[in-house]
């Protein structure tokens, strides 16, 4: 019978730990997360007066894996891919939507950096592309 109640405590010792390190992951994977919204702050094609021409530039990833991109007369929505890459924040994404009325779509990607701004990349199928950084606008 104390076999078995030793082994019980080694399941539960072993049990608690597990647990602990899942938490642990967790916690850490959500602190290094990019869900929330951006203020898009530089882009490499447009100055500061053309970003807001409309309202402010910004982009917002979901935690669903769902996104919004809004930059001079540029809205859409995006599809989202969250990872971490190390010790990196990242998202990848599929955009589509509006170009001052014409139907635009393409692909970027967005990192957290080491001053927790975000740098990233759009690129407009078979048209331009732009690097970019911005700050948070939400908590995260």
């Amino acid at each position: 019978m104390e076999a078995l109640h030793n082994y019980i405590h080694v399941l539960q010792n072993a049990h608690t730990r597990s647990v602990g390190l899942a938490m642990a992951t967790v916690k850490l994977v959500e602190r290094r997360t990019l869900v929330g919204r951006w203020r898009l702050i530089e882009m490499e094609l447009w100055d500061e007066e053309a970003l807001d021409l409309v309202g402010p530039p910004f982009v917002d990833f979901a935690a669903d894996g769902t996104g919004e991109v809004g930059f001079v007369v540029v809205r859409g929505i995006l599809d989202c891919r969250h990872r971490n890459s190390g010790d990196v924040a990242r998202v990848d994404f599929t955009w589509a939507g509006t170009d001052d009325g014409d139907l635009v779509s393409g692909r970027g990607w967005a990192e957290l950096d080491v001053d927790q701004t975000l740098r990233g990349h759009i690129f407009f199928q078979f048209g331009d592309d732009s690097s970019f950084r911005a700050t948070p606008l939400s908590s995260r």
